[in-house]
């Protein structure tokens, strides 16, 4: 009965158990980072070289001078100032930082163009046509 009754329980609790969030906070470090373990990533450190596989939910940029490169996000946010970022697959991108070189080459979602926002200053942002 006692182990029925856990089972039970472990059953209703599966659903909540959600993947861990990476958050990086360290400087001038090269960091491996997989999306499909932590679907959502913030890179708050600065001068960092950050690589970035898997699809992520959502990739948040607040340090400053990083390098970031992305495979795939649904939302990518540069709060920061002069990053560097490459996103291959990106469906929302927003600049609030100044200074910084963002770039992307396609939406996540089939059909649609990525939404751009830029409400930073000197950004530069840019669809990557090389194929």
């Amino acid at each position: 009965m006692k182990l029925r009754l856990q089972i039970c329980v472990l059953a209703m609790l599966a659903p909540l158990v959600a993947f861990a969030d990476i958050t990086n906070t360290d400087n001038k470090q090269h960091v491996p980072v997989d999306c499909a373990k932590d679907p959502i990533v913030t890179i708050a450190g600065n001068y960092n070289h950050v690589e970035i596989s898997g699809a992520c939910k959502r990739l948040r940029v607040v340090g400053n001078g990083n390098d970031v490169t992305a495979a795939s996000a649904i939302a990518v946010t540069v709060d920061g100032n002069e990053n560097t970022v490459a996103v291959t697959l990106v469906d929302a991108l927003s600049a609030t930082g100044n200074k910084n070189h963002i770039s992307f080459k396609k939406a996540v979602t089939a059909g649609k163009q990525p939404a751009v926002s830029n409400l930073g200053s000197d950004n530069q942002i840019a669809r990557d046509t090389a194929k």
